[in-house]
């Protein structure tokens, strides 16, 4: 799934101004892997009571919709493991900044394991002696 909500492609097109969800105020997007977006198609989405929103394992997320959106009450983004992201800005904003912090920490851990990996070479470890680089299961 890479959209949530979607333009019919068989009605009539129609100019929404605003699509409001005045009554949700708890969201949770989980395992969602080709999840990209919420809605490409829509002007503008008012959560006026969106009091949590968490992102679990939705890492091809590139935004949020995109038009404006209004979410007055929300103050950030629960996500795995308990860890919170404080809004910044918007939504959209927010969430590229989540998406951006998470590619940069795998390149620290791809790196760092490609950094054992040759020190255990050079160090010619074999005699007796163990080290084990391998990857650990990476937070989210």
């Amino acid at each position: 799934m890479e959209e949530i909500l979607t333009k019919d492609l068989g009605a009539e097109e129609e100019k929404i101004n605003e699509i409001a969800f005045s009554q949700v105020n708890n969201l949770s997007l989980e395992n969602l892997p080709k999840l990209e977006c919420f809605c490409v198609e829509a002007n503008a989405f008012d959560w006026p009571s969106l009091k949590k929103l968490t992102l679990v394992d939705c890492n091809k997320l590139k935004m949020f919709v995109s038009a404006t959106t209004k979410t007055p009450e929300l103050s950030g983004i629960s996500r795995k493991s308990k860890k919170f992201q404080d809004m910044l800005g918007d939504l959209n904003t927010t969430i590229q900044y989540i998406m951006k912090e998470k590619v940069n920490y795998h390149y620290q851990c791809d790196t760092i394991l490609h950094f054992l990996s040759e020190m255990k070479m050079k160090l010619g470890f074999g005699f007796g002696h163990k080290l084990y680089v391998s990857p650990t299961t990476r937070a989210q």
